[in-house]
Formats: C-alpha cells, structure tokens, sequence
C-alpha cells in the first residue's frame, strides 16, 4: 500500500517546470498541424495530376515503406536480414508502378 502512495505522488507532481516548456509544446503542434495541412494539400492537387493507378499505391505504401528506413535510422533499431528481405519487394514494386524505364 505504501509503493502505491508513492507513485500517487510522483504522478501528481508531473507539471511544467516553465511557460518555456509550453511555448515549445505549442509550437510543436502549430508545425504538426500545418504540416498535415500541406500534405492534404499537395494529395489533393497530386490526384488531379497524376493517374490514379500510380498515385493511389504511391501514398498508401510509401509511408509503410519509410517506416523501416526511419526506425533504423531514427530509432536505432538493428537491421536484420528477415527485415530487410521484408522491405525490399515492397520498395521494388512502388518504384515499377513509378516506371523508372519507360
């Protein structure tokens, strides 16, 4: 019963330490939001733009396909082969629906 007092304690105390710290936090989220505006909006004038047979598996695979990529490089996540023989035919088949040789 006492560890629980405890934790009730440290989980009260969470606080920001300075308006510092919430003008960041704003910010974060100001370049979040505006961010996922732009992409709507660079989606929206791409569909009209593009076909649709490439466009369509272009944004719905490719930020799968990124997260691999980014968790080893961001996150320091170790490549094994299982991974990366995972990822590979993924890659292959956005960049032959983009058709690189014709």
């Amino acid at each position: 019963m006492l560890c629980l007092q405890r934790k009730k304690e440290k989980a009260d105390n969470i606080v920001f330490s300075s308006t510092w710290q919430r003008v960041i936090t704003v910010f974060i989220l100001l370049g979040g939001g505006i961010g996922t505006a732009l992409n709507n909006k660079l989606n929206l004038l791409l569909s009209g733009m593009m076909d649709s047979a490439v466009f369509f598996p272009i944004v719905n695979g490719g930020p799968l396909l990124l997260t691999t990529p980014s968790s080893f490089l961001i996150f320091k996540e170790k490549p094994t082969l299982r991974k990366c023989v995972g990822i590979l035919p993924g890659i292959l088949s956005v960049l032959l629906l983009c058709n690189p040789f014709g």
